[in-house]
C-alpha cells in the first residue's frame, strides 16, 4: 500500500539547520539554548507525534505502525518549517531526513512520497551530535542500544545521500556546541 503525502514545500525558507542525532545527543537542549540566543526553533515532529499519540491511546507509535507513524512525522515536520519566517536563522530539532534513518533501522524501504520529498528538501546545514551518555528508555525513547549506536551513520548517510554536508558536534557543553555550530554557520 502506498501512503501519499501532498508536499508543496521544495526547500524550505531562510537559512536552516537541522540538529540530527541519536537519542539522548543533546539535540533538544542545544536548540533551546540556540533559541535563548535569538534563533528561531522547530521542536521534534517525531517527539510531538509520539506524545499526542501516547496521550489518545493511538496505535500511531514506531514500534507499532512504523509506515503509518512516520508518515504523519513527515506530515508534521512538513507543516512546522512551513511556519518558519525568513529571518534569523532557524535550527530544527531532526528533519525530513531523518524519517530514511528510522526506515533503513527497521529494514524498510521507504515510500515514494518519502523519496520525492528528500529529492527537492534542501537545507542549509545539517549537525549531527554525538550521543552524551546516560540513555534510559523511557515512553517515548525505546531505542535499544544496538539501535542506538547505528542510528547516527544512518543519519550521515540519509543527509549525505541527498547532498548535504553533515558537521559533527562531539559530546562537550551546550555552550561549546553553540560556539560550533555558531562558527559553521
Amino acid at each position: 500500500m502506498q501512503i501519499v503525502v501532498y508536499c508543496p514545500y521544495t526547500t524550505v525558507r531562510g537559512k536552516t539547520f537541522v540538529l540530527t542525532g541519536g537519542p539522548h545527543s543533546g539535540k533538544t537542549t542545544l536548540l533551546t539554548h540556540l533559541g535563548n540566543l535569538g534563533f528561531q526553533t522547530v521542536a521534534e515532529a517525531a517527539y510531538l507525534v509520539t506524545t499526542d499519540s501516547l496521550r489518545r491511546k493511538s496505535s500511531l507509535l514506531p514500534w507499532i505502525d512504523r509506515l503509518g507513524y512516520q508518515t504523519a512525522v513527515l506530515e508534521k515536520q512538513l507543516s512546522l518549517e512551513s511556519k518558519l519566517k525568513p529571518s534569523p536563522p532557524a535550527f530544527l530539532d531532526r528533519g525530513v531526513h531523518d524519517g530514511l534513518a528510522y526506515y533503513a533501522l527497521d529494514g524498510l524501504l521507504p515510500p515514494l512520497n518519502l523519496i520525492e520529498v528528500l529529492k527537492t528538501h534542501r537545507y542549509t546545514g545539517v549537525f549531527l551530535l554525538e550521543e552524551i551518555g546516560g540513555y534510559r528508555k523511557n515512553a517515548v525513547r525505546q531505542e535499544d542500544e544496538k539501535q542506538r549506536k547505528r542510528l547516527p551513520f544512518l543519519f550521515h548517510k540519509a543527509y549525505e545521500e541527498y547532498g548535504h554536508e553533515v558537521i559533527y558536534l562531539p559530546a562537550v557543553s551546550v555552550e561549546m556546541r553553540a560556539k560550533m555550530v555558531l562558527e559553521n554557520i
